[in-house]
């Protein structure tokens, strides 16, 4: 049975010549991988609406262990994120956040609001401090969200992301690649 739904690109990996599994999060299903048939084509209709700091609505079917992408448009795009480098940073962080730390297919909309409303706030950022203050902000409360409680104890918005970093990579066991570069900016 096909079904429509909201959702953020959290990852993509090439599968075989020109499919790709793509990672989302959406509000109905919680993370969920859908295969794109096709979408690593240049013909493909697909690719475009498969792309990172967007709002896409996705249309998938049950397949054989995986959904398999039906359709895909995008809702709205965060334009600010996709020019700015320095966004796109925090943005790619806080998505292999979301990846690392939540369990396929576990409905959780106010999760998937925390991650629409950091969307929204990196967006509207004016400098590079309400960015981190965005990204510190959103991730702390996805941690406290997720049970995680963290006492923190720094007193700069860049000790901070530190910080929080170093708890996000304790809690799920594994190296965040975004936070290096995290750690660089100013």
């Amino acid at each position: 049975m096909t079904f429509l739904t909201n959702a953020y690109i959290l990852r993509q990996a090439p599968r075989g010549d020109y499919d790709l599994a793509v990672t989302a999060y959406t509000k109905e299903s919680g993370k969920i991988t859908v295969v794109a048939k096709g979408a690593k084509k240049m013909t493909s209709k697909l690719r475009s609406h498969l792309e990172f700091f967007c709002l896409t609505r996705l249309m998938a079917a049950p397949g054989s262990g995986v959904f398999r992408l039906a359709g895909a448009s995008i809702i709205q795009v965060f334009k600010a994120i996709c020019l700015e480098p320095s966004r796109a940073v925090y943005a790619l962080a806080y998505l292999e956040t979301v990846d690392l730390l939540t369990p396929s297919q576990s409905p959780d909309q106010e999760l998937f609001c925390l991650l629409n409303n950091f969307f929204v706030q990196l967006d509207a950022a004016s400098d590079g401090k309400q960015q981190r203050l965005a990204f510190n902000l959103s991730a702390y409360d996805l941690l406290a969200h997720l049970g995680w409680r963290p006492q923190l104890k720094s007193r700069s918005q860049k000790q901070l992301t530190l910080e929080l970093g170093r708890l996000i990579t304790e809690a799920g066991d594994k190296e965040l690649k975004s936070f290096y570069s995290l750690s660089r900016q100013e």
